[in-house]
């Protein structure tokens, strides 16, 4: 009990002050050989979750750390047994741009915008921003259990450090087919999507997968941050249906234009040349964006 305080603890503290930015480099080396040194039967998923966003976003240099917390979640995961393939209850055809290879549309650029996970979350009616756990997926109590947010947050701490783990990132793929698709928001498909778009991890279920949970997730959890790194991460994955890219277009025109920055417009607009989806009022809208954002 004494060591899950600790880590509860650990976690809490790391997750604070990445939220304000704070830099404590002493703090957060102390704090890591804290967590390498706690018993994986003390950690919980949402611990692991932020320690390893928490240490990505402010540039912890620890490999042995990311290494330990890496184990720690494939060693103690609870995995439900039909978690590893996604078949969709309709009809869903994944596009391939220009018929290129998905791996072709990485080296042109990488237009990732910042990820959201420090961000407040939106609470919507389908969305995953509920309590910690009430979107978790099934299994084991003795086990690690993941919700949308959690798993997020783990990969997207990796892809932060450029570090690709792939047994790591497999196992979290798992993970995310498992939780339903009505406990999708439009913050944590996007972090996932974006992670492994990033780390070029294209022909993992999970990218399929919520390529088509975006089909779906309630309008109001989305901002220009999210459709942007969705519409990039499927179009670089070669992956998403038309009526997808239609949805995205149609949710963004319905946005305020203050709320976009230049790189999340130049990131959609990139993201749907990419897909060779030719939407003339979405590219209309965005041009009419991109003129009121200030030059300076």
């Amino acid at each position: 009990h004494r060591s899950t305080g600790i880590a509860q603890a650990v976690s809490n503290i790391l997750n604070a002050f990445s939220r304000l930015n704070i830099q404590d480099r002493a703090l957060f080396a102390h704090l890591a050989a804290a967590t390498k040194a706690t018993p994986f039967s003390a950690l919980s998923a949402q611990g692991v979750a932020n320690t390893l966003n928490a240490h990505a976003k402010m540039g912890t240099e620890d490999p042995a750390l990311f290494q330990y917390l890496s184990q720690a979640i494939q060693e103690t995961i609870s995995l439900s047994p039909d978690a590893s393939n996604f078949s969709p209850r309709r009809s869903y055809k994944p596009i391939n741009p220009k018929g290129q290879d998905a791996a072709a549309h990485t080296s042109e650029d990488d237009d990732f915008d910042e990820d959201e996970s420090d961000s407040p979350r939106r609470q919507g009616p389908q969305g995953g921003g509920g309590p910690r756990g009430a979107h978790a997926f099934g299994g084991s109590s003795s086990g690690l259990v993941f919700d949308s947010q959690a798993v997020a947050n783990v990969v997207n701490g990796f892809a932060r450090r450029d570090m690709l783990d792939k047994k790591l990132m497999e196992v979290m793929s798992q993970a995310a087919i498992a939780i339903p698709e009505h406990c999708w928001d439009a913050q944590a498909t996007a972090l996932v999507l974006n992670a492994f778009a990033k780390l070029e991890v294209f022909d993992a279920p999970v990218v399929t997968y919520l390529a088509y949970v975006a089909e779906s997730i309630t309008q109001d959890t989305f901002n220009p941050q999210a459709v942007s790194n969705i519409a990039n991460a499927c179009a670089k994955a070669g992956v998403g249906s038309a009526y997808l890219y239609e949805r995205l277009a149609g949710i963004t025109m319905e946005m305020h234009p203050r709320g976009f920055s230049a790189q999340a417009v130049s990131t959609i607009l990139n993201a749907y040349a990419k897909a060779d989806r030719n939407d003339a009022p979405l590219f209309l809208f965005l041009s009419s964006v991109a003129r009121q954002i200030p030059s300076d």
